[in-house]
């Protein structure tokens, strides 16, 4: 089995893979678009859990991607499920006591129950961004914690790309603004 900076080859290449679809998010143009790299990038990130045995990360990976599936096809959903972020909610509070391993644990509880909320309510690409930095900044803890270095370097180049889209977006604004 081949080793690369103490991981398997496969986690890195999940890890690899994570990075390229948390990368497209931050500069993605409709948020049909941000929710399908959203969902793959946590397949892979789910997939590094598993690889890793962190099985409390895995099921709330799986509950996310139940979500960002869900999430893929918002306006039909809407209709349907009035009670859906609600349910998303407790699920991950029930699974997160239930596979909870020390401090750490908290972090794939929280995290997901914010971008939820923020993907339920809200259409706002440039607050899916800024909930994106503030939720990378807490998983980059998380991965560098549990040894997951790759996905801890993702993480910091999310922040990077996503405070770059926020600024390039403040700059585009403020230019329009000038013109108008």
């Amino acid at each position: 089995m081949l080793m690369i900076f103490g991981m398997t080859t496969e986690t890195v290449i999940s890890q690899l893979l994570a990075l390229i679809c948390n990368t497209y998010t931050a500069f993605a143009k409709n948020t049909k678009r941000i929710y399908i790299a959203n969902c793959l990038f946590n397949f892979f990130a789910m997939i590094t859990g598993l690889l890793q045995k962190d099985y409390g990360l895995c099921v709330s990976y799986g509950i996310i991607i139940y979500r960002s599936i869900l999430m893929i096809y918002k306006s039909s959903v809407k209709q349907k499920y009035k009670h859906f972020s609600i349910t998303f909610i407790l699920l991950h509070i029930i699974f997160g006591i239930v596979t909870w391993q020390n401090i750490w644990s908290i972090i794939p509880i929280v995290t997901p129950i914010i971008t939820g909320l923020v993907m339920w309510y809200s259409d706002d690409l440039q607050l899916y961004r800024k909930n994106n930095v503030v939720n990378n900044l807490l998983w980059l803890a998380h991965n560098i914690n549990s040894c997951s270095y790759i996905l801890a370097i993702t993480r910091t180049y999310a922040i990077i790309v996503n405070v770059i889209a926020l600024i390039q977006h403040k700059l585009m604004s403020n230019k329009l603004n000038i013109r108008g």
